[in-house]
């Protein structure tokens, strides 16, 4: 398991006073997969003390490594690897996982809003799902962009 799919709550903790001197002080064992590698390989030494030292730098870089470009979340968005169907649902994947996924990528690829987040999830599901649920209305979104 990697750290770019839990990235946002990872920084979301990391920014949360109570919790910061604990993951400053725990970072790289915090780290898996991917991002374990990335700490251990690629990155110098003097970058690693650097981070160790101060946690927002830390973030920025772990930001940096493991966001994706636009380019690279465009074209996963239009895969049909993204699209979400009853036969996910019955292989035990989650809804709210994918949903993750999907306005990750949205927001990599420039849709900076939660309005366009939700419809780029919303188009991505399959018809039977979609004749489910609601389309994402604009006045949702609104009200959810200036939530903290």
């Amino acid at each position: 398991m990697s750290l770019q799919p839990e990235m946002p709550f990872f920084i979301l903790m990391a920014k949360d006073d109570a919790r910061k001197a604990v993951i400053q002080r725990d970072f790289p064992q915090l780290l898996r997969g991917s991002a374990q590698s990335w700490w251990a390989g690629e990155i110098s030494p003097q970058v690693r003390r650097q981070m160790l030292r101060d946690l927002d730098t830390a973030l920025t870089k772990i930001v940096e490594r493991f966001k994706p470009d636009t380019s690279d979340a465009l074209n996963q968005l239009k895969s049909p690897m993204s699209n979400f169907s009853t036969a996910r649902i019955q292989a035990g994947e989650s809804v709210r996982e994918w949903a993750g996924g999907i306005f990750r990528l949205a927001r990599a690829a420039g849709r900076s809003t939660v309005s366009q987040q939700m419809s780029e999830a919303y188009n991505l599901l399959c018809p039977s799902l979609r004749q489910l649920v609601a389309r994402p209305s604009e006045a949702f979104a609104v009200v959810s962009d200036q939530w903290p």
